[in-house]
């Protein structure tokens, strides 16, 4: 029961973005994800302003029609925008095995293709939907950390090296990658150091105040970004430019000294 209502809670403050530039369709499409009752972060035709609202308001799932009109289909913004990691539900005139084969390496909640019946759409936007109301759940419950590959000591880190424990100092950290079931630091010079363990137990481990994870497979030492570029979701270390998530350019947005 209790899980319920937290779920239910969570989805007051879903936002859902429709791309269409059918306006009938697009219309019809607001009016059922708010009788759902989910949030519409937006409703555009074009692909600009698609761009615009999923970098200010970062929606939870996209509704993407892919022949919208601009310099770009909604898949290449589907590709784009492929790091933020954001759900993306297709509903096309496109039943092309190609088209469905481009969108499966997007982050693709469902592919429904016109004309679709009020049924289907309503169970696809409600599939994707909960998807993201447990993944949201899921990432708020960390594991513990395992201490016999890494521990930490007034501002450093020990990583097991073989039959040794090498002192990494955390001002020297660029930034922490998820490689599968384990983590690669990467530090100044460009070394970097493989420990079993998750990104969850990685970010126990560093400090918030200048550590923030801001994808899912990156936590970035924020004293090290030369740059922030929140229109393509990205941040500069060094010489790499490393992504972004919606959520991260917003809580970003609201804590950093935004000067223009």
């Amino acid at each position: 029961m209790a899980h319920s209502k937290s779920i239910h809670k969570l989805s007051d403050t879903l936002q859902i973005l429709i791309v269409e530039d059918d306006l009938s369709f697009a219309i019809e499409l607001e009016m059922l994800v708010e009788q759902i009752g989910y949030r519409v972060a937006g409703r555009v035709d074009n692909a600009a302003n698609a761009l615009e609202i999923i970098f200010s308001r970062a929606p939870d799932v996209i509704l993407m029609d892919i022949d919208i009109k601009g310099a770009l289909t909604g898949l290449e913004i589907a590709e784009r925008i492929k790091h933020l990691g954001t759900p993306i539900l297709f509903i096309t005139s496109f039943a092309d095995q190609v088209y469905y084969e481009r969108a499966k390496n997007t982050h693709m909640a469902g592919y429904l293709v016109k004309p679709t019946d009020e049924y289907s759409l309503r169970t696809a936007i409600h599939l994707a939907m909960q998807n993201v109301l447990l993944r949201q759940q899921s990432v708020a419950v960390k594991p513990p950390v395992d201490p016999s590959e890494a521990f930490i000591l007034e501002g450093t880190l020990f990583f097991k090296q073989r039959d040794i424990y090498v002192k990494v100092e955390l001002h020297d950290i660029l930034y922490v990658h998820s490689d599968d079931k384990y983590c690669r630091t990467i530090v100044q010079g460009g070394t970097s150091y493989l420990a079993r363990l998750s990104l969850n137990q990685m970010e126990l481990l560093l400090p918030q105040h200048s550590f923030m994870r801001t994808h899912r497979q990156y936590i970035l030492n924020l004293k090290q970004v030369a740059s922030f570029n929140f229109v393509e979701g990205t941040a500069q270390i060094s010489d790499k430019e490393l992504p972004i998530n919606r959520a991260t350019i917003k809580t970003l947005r609201d804590k950093l000294q935004l000067l223009s």
